[in-house]
């Protein structure tokens, strides 16, 4: 009766977040009791996700397309869920993303966590800093998940990350006149003939 309880709980919670009644929540309660029935965590933390989803803006059908994604990114690095969820949203807002992009955020994220000295979370922490700067400067979300995979095999992770693709990005996006003279004596440009800065992999050659 307690588990239930717990559960009953969080499916009111995310109810009176996300304004989620009737059939809505219907529909959101079977697929936790679905998740928590077929994966490794529970119908509680299935339903707990749902409530950070609600709370970052989500709706009815943006947080059942996202869960399966936001578990598969918790299981990366067996993680809460709770606090993938909180790092899927923020990855999806930041980036300008929709719910169904979630398993390419995921295995994106999976990824770059493998093959370098990074890890889900880091990652997330760093999104927080570079997410909007990357969205308006059109840079792929692949490449700035390999790029944060490069500074961290360089010893730069979370924060410290983010902030200094932020000044890159930023700084070549409005340069100083000093900075425009630097850009000048480069072989190549960093901006494409439409005026957009080039992509992240190509910058970074481009800089070297």
């Amino acid at each position: 009766l307690s588990t239930l309880s717990a559960f009953e709980k969080e499916m009111n919670k995310v109810s009176a977040v996300g304004g989620v009644f009737g059939e809505d929540l219907k529909k959101l309660t079977a697929q936790a009791m679905m998740l928590g029935d077929t994966t490794v965590y529970s119908s509680k933390q299935a339903a707990s996700a749902m409530g950070e989803l609600a709370a970052a803006g989500f709706k009815t059908n943006d947080i059942y397309s996202a869960m399966p994604g936001v578990l598969s990114l918790a299981a990366v690095e067996g993680m809460k869920i709770g606090d993938a969820a909180k790092i899927a949203a923020a990855a999806i807002n930041q980036f300008g993303f929709q719910a169904k992009d979630m398993d390419m955020i995921a295995d994106t994220m999976a990824k770059t966590s493998s093959a370098s000295a990074t890890s889900v979370t880091a990652l997330g922490n760093s999104f927080q800093y570079i997410g909007s700067v990357s969205r308006t400067t059109n840079q792929n979300f692949n490449d700035i998940s390999a790029a944060l995979g490069a500074l961290a095999q360089a010893g730069r992770t979370g924060e410290s990350a983010g902030t200094a693709l932020r000044s890159m990005l930023t700084s070549l996006q409005a340069p100083s006149k000093r900075g425009s003279e630097a850009l000048k004596s480069l072989k190549e440009s960093v901006y494409q003939a439409n005026g957009q800065l080039k992509p992240m992999g190509e910058l970074i050659r481009v800089l070297q």
